[in-house]
């Protein structure tokens, strides 16, 4: 699916500088991309040349049997934000908010209305109806509501939970930790969240990633918020002693949040794929993804 672009597009831009050959032959090399599934988008910024534009783009589009689809070619969610949209635009284009320049906002038209106030603008309904029927289609949910780890390794005879408290008993031991009381309290504390959270799974996967690739000689360390997090410690997901560093499970994990919580490890870089292509084959490559952070 595809449109034409909005006020600032280049179709749009080719109709206000009267370019028809280019505007008619620019349409139809992006129909002959999309088919059946590409728009002219009429939007309207309530200047005194978006009638005159709209009509000329409905003309085409009515030549080259186009359908139209109805936008607000927005830039902020209201009207009171377009103070705030024009700063930031003039900050972007390095200049004052006393100077013009022509891609700064003429008024504060672009925001996000409503269906009676495109119909008000004077935009087709066909086109206000195409715009409806778009936003149906798009509206999808990419994950599910509660997102699901994989299954962890469980021993035969035993479950997710007890399995996970009896890795978490052990790690005291390894730590030298037994015989604390403060462990043992934050222990029984974390374990009863991450329980109720359903979260005991999670841990154990992690830990599994963990345990490989040391098995294997690859360096690696949880970091981040989860080294607040005494089960992670016991684990042996991360090494840094919490209690001593006198750090808050919380600011990691609480009841009331929502969602998966992060828990990240740096592997070493050099053998990393090496990890990546283990993950694959022990759950699957349809149950494992990579994703990048890019700082822009």
């Amino acid at each position: 699916m595809g449109s034409a672009g909005g006020h600032d597009g280049t179709l749009s831009r080719l109709i206000e500088l009267k370019r028809w050959t280019k505007a008619h032959d620019f349409a139809v090399s992006l129909k002959e991309i999309f088919g059946a599934r590409f728009f002219i988008e009429l939007s309207h910024r309530e200047k005194s040349t978006a009638n005159e534009r709209s009509r000329l783009l409905q003309e085409l589009a009515a030549t080259l049997e186009i359908p139209t689809v109805a936008s607000n070619d927005v830039r902020h969610a209201t009207r009171e934000e377009y103070a705030v949209y024009d700063a930031q635009t003039c900050r972007r284009l390095g200049l004052t908010v006393s100077q013009w320049h022509r891609d700064r906002p003429h008024n504060d038209a672009a925001y996000l209305c409503s269906t009676a106030r495109l119909q008000k603008l004077g935009l087709p309904l066909a086109a206000i109806a195409n715009s409806e029927a778009i936003a149906r289609e798009c509206s999808v949910s990419l994950l599910p509501g509660e997102v699901a780890p994989p299954h962890a390794f469980v021993p035969s005879g035993s479950d997710a939970v007890a399995y996970f408290k009896s890795l978490c008993i052990a790690g005291l031991k390894r730590r030298g930790m037994a015989t604390s009381r403060r462990a043992k309290e934050l222990l029984r504390k974390e374990c009863d969240i991450i329980c109720h959270l359903e979260l005991e799974e999670f841990f154990l996967v992690v830990r599994e990633v963990v345990v490989y690739a040391r098995s294997v000689g690859i360096r690696c360390s949880g970091r981040g918020s989860a080294a607040n997090s005494l089960v992670a410690y016991l684990l042996g997901i991360t090494e840094v002693d919490p209690i001593k560093q006198n750090l808050l499970f919380e600011r990691f994990l609480h009841e009331g949040r929502r969602g998966m919580p992060d828990i990240d490890v740096d592997f070493d870089t050099s053998r990393r794929n090496e990890v990546i292509a283990w993950m694959a084959r022990n759950w699957g490559e349809e149950h494992t993804a990579m994703t990048a952070n890019v700082n822009t």
